[in-house]
């Protein structure tokens, strides 16, 4: 794994912001492979600059797309409640009726 991350370890550094997991584990990995510090900061901000912008630019983008998806919700969201409500409710229904008909009157 050293000899991996001394080959491709600023790369690793600039994708981990990408994969969550990796994302909070690349400063250990770092370190274990004794990545100088000051390169181990610039290519995680390098980074977390890469990140912010892809998710900055799709926010932008999809933007007007999710308002509308929004508005559709609104239209809709009393039928999504009871749908949820009964997806939720059936199966803790169904185990209630169950347990009551497994019960035996011993008088």
């Amino acid at each position: 794994m050293e000899t991996f991350f001394c080959r491709h370890g600023k790369l690793l550094i600039m994708g981990a912001r990408f994969l969550d997991g990796l994302r909070q584990f690349n400063g250990f990995i770092a370190k274990k492979a004794w990545m100088p510090w000051r390169q181990f900061l610039f290519y995680s901000s390098l980074g977390a600059g890469f990140w912010v912008g892809f998710w900055g630019v799709l926010a932008y983008r999809l933007g007007e797309g999710v308002a509308h998806v929004g508005d559709v919700i609104i239209k809709v969201e009393l039928w999504l409640l009871a749908g949820l409500a009964i997806v939720l409710l059936a199966p803790a229904i169904f185990l209630l009726l169950r347990r009551q008909g497994a019960r035996t009157d011993c008088s």
